[in-house]
């Protein structure tokens, strides 16, 4: 089978009862099993498949505007139900966005005021373990006097500088970038700056530790290719979300493997009117984003359940995608037994000689 100009040459693969197959004209390679097809192996596979790999991912700057009256009074902080919460405060030329569920902070300074308008970018993210954790700091770092004076302005703009933001579109490919985190890291290296993923109308945080996908904003209008892109805040009251919990969050009607589809090919414009839901949104970026880097043979699996075109809502995918089974990934390097045991159950169940596996756009 061609790959439709993905690559220089013809490439294909053969997926039976967990042995996979690579092969060009007169050459033929096995990895014997799913165990032994390493992230390194997986690389070659895509780096074959992809005419180039994107530098670096998409940078862009997270805009939130917030009228002065939703700015709570740092003095007023201890009296507030904080549970799950997300409150801003305001501390003379600095404003600090509290997440509870996270507990972590995002402080901001404000850079200038002009009009009644107040910008402020982002100095850096701190975490804190309780409220009490988070008012020695605040009095330890700026001054929190009931005597202090406030900037008078009618609206706050917070600024985030994104730099990790993983943006798939027409013009920089899903599997480029993936290709890109699995190489470089990009997920796991230390330092302030968060990693983003879009997803159509969505921006979901992806946890460096866990690999945990998180809806955070939501985006007021479609920005293709725009630096700034206006958000406002998602609050999931859910602490500890599982896939089964996914499950019954978003309707079992809805078409989950065209969201798929859109996402891979990078039709942000089509996701953004299509997606609507937020649990929808993680789902959907769980699968194609966190699950590949911690397996990539994923990116593969996940390619042969779209294209099936048996599997339909995100219940049904969960029935049969081996990273889904639960417990498939607590941080080992290795595949678990049970992913194994799962992947080889699915593979095996494919009619892989009507599976078209390399093509163009799905």
């Amino acid at each position: 089978m061609t790959n439709n100009g993905y690559a220089k040459e013809e490439l294909g693969l053969i997926v039976e009862q967990g042995k996979i197959n690579k092969y060009y004209p007169g050459k033929l390679d096995e990895y014997s099993t799913a165990k032994n097809f390493s992230t390194n192996k997986c690389c070659e596979l895509i780096k074959t498949m992809i005419p180039s790999v994107v530098d670096t991912l998409k940078t862009v700057t997270l805009s939130q505007e917030f009228d002065s009256d939703k700015i709570q009074h740092y003095t007023e902080l201890n009296k507030q139900n904080t549970t799950y919460k997300t409150i801003i405060v305001c501390i003379s030329n600095v404003v600090v966005k509290l997440d509870f569920k996270k507990h972590s902070m995002a402080i901001f300074g404000i850079s200038g005021i002009s009009n009644g308008i107040a910008k402020a970018k982002l100095i850096k993210h701190v975490p804190f373990k309780s409220l009490e954790d988070l008012t020695k700091y605040l009095n330890s770092k700026y001054c929190t006097g009931p005597k202090i004076e406030q900037p008078r302005v009618d609206k706050y703009i917070l600024e985030e500088i994104c730099h990790f933001a993983i943006y798939p579109n027409g013009k920089i490919s899903y599997y480029a970038q993936i290709l890109h985190v699995i190489e470089n890291g990009s997920i796991h290296r230390n330092g302030a700056n968060r990693t983003y993923i879009i997803a159509g109308q969505f921006i979901c945080l992806i946890d460096r530790n866990d690999l945990y996908i998180t809806p955070v904003f939501r985006m007021n209008h479609f920005t293709e290719d725009g630096n700034v892109i206006k958000v406002t805040d998602i609050n999931i009251s859910e602490k500890n979300m599982s896939y089964s919990t996914l499950c019954n969050k978003f309707s079992k009607s809805q078409n989950f493997r065209e969201s798929l589809i859109y996402f891979i090919n990078g039709d942000q414009e089509k996701l953004f009117h299509y997606i609507h839901n937020p649990f929808h949104a993680t789902a959907l970026v769980a699968v194609l984003i966190s699950e590949v880097i911690r397996n990539p043979i994923m990116i593969f699996n996940n390619r042969i359940a779209i294209q099936m075109n048996t599997l339909h809502t995100f219940s049904e995918f969960l029935q049969i995608l081996p990273s889904l089974a639960g417990g498939t990934w607590k941080g080992q390097k290795a595949y678990g037994p049970k992913f194994l045991k799962k992947t080889e159950t699915f593979l095996s169940n494919v009619e892989f000689s009507d599976l078209p596996l390399i093509d163009g756009d799905l």
